[in-house]
């Protein structure tokens, strides 16, 4: 555990966090989207380099981060894609009004659940994929990626992946309008995307890339 704790700030850290702090600053004055498809790219090259054994690579390497960057974003696009469309058939959906008995609430509630969570859970997979071949097409190969989402291993580390993203999120919203917060979310944003390449290190060295 204290391992993987300091793992996020080896290598060039400084780097790497100056560069996530300014890009979540921008996300959050002055461009809402484009700083962080960035951050995603860049949490790809964690992955990459959690998977591969290697020390968390830094912003300097600007044709890598735009190719993960790329990559990354076409990735998640496909899973947002259903994603999206599943969350708007439960707005459509679910009944409204304060006379609504909670069973169907809750039946419905759970069943968008049951969609969601596949997708949260194969996502990074792809990503893991994608990264390490630095290729697009190895993100949807569907034996590669489903060897690494019935590895146990890689279950284990996505929960943890999991739960250091939602602590990333409440640190930025407790603590985004003060320097430290948007660190301490970068931080944990470093760690999980650490996690989840670490989850799918074995299958996607068993897969040959």
């Amino acid at each position: 555990m204290r391992d993987a704790l300091a793992y996020p700030l080896a290598g060039d850290a400084e780097d790497r966090y100056l560069g996530g702090w300014i890009l979540h600053l921008l996300h959050a004055l002055v461009v809402p989207a484009l700083p962080l498809a960035v951050v995603a790219g860049h949490l790809a090259g964690v992955t990459r380099a959690a998977a591969t054994g290697s020390e968390p690579p830094s912003f300097r390497g600007w044709r890598t981060v735009a190719a993960d960057t790329g990559r990354t974003v076409a990735v998640l696009a496909a899973y947002a894609v259903p994603s999206a469309a599943t969350l708007y058939l439960g707005a459509f959906v679910l009944p409204s009004g304060t006379n609504v008995s909670a069973v169907p609430i809750a039946l419905l509630a759970g069943g968008l659940l049951g969609i969601l969570l596949p997708l949260a859970y194969a996502a990074p997979a792809s990503v893991a994929h994608a990264a390490v071949a630095r290729s697009l097409r190895a993100g949807f190969d569907p034996s590669a990626v489903g060897r690494t989402l019935r590895d146990a291993r890689y279950f284990t580390r996505w929960a943890g992946g999991v739960a250091a993203l939602a602590v990333g999120v409440g640190l930025a919203a407790w603590l985004g309008e003060y320097l430290v917060g948007y660190l301490l979310a970068f931080y944990c944003e470093v760690l999980a995307a650490a996690c989840f390449g670490w989850g799918a290190s074995t299958t996607v060295e068993a897969a040959g890339e």
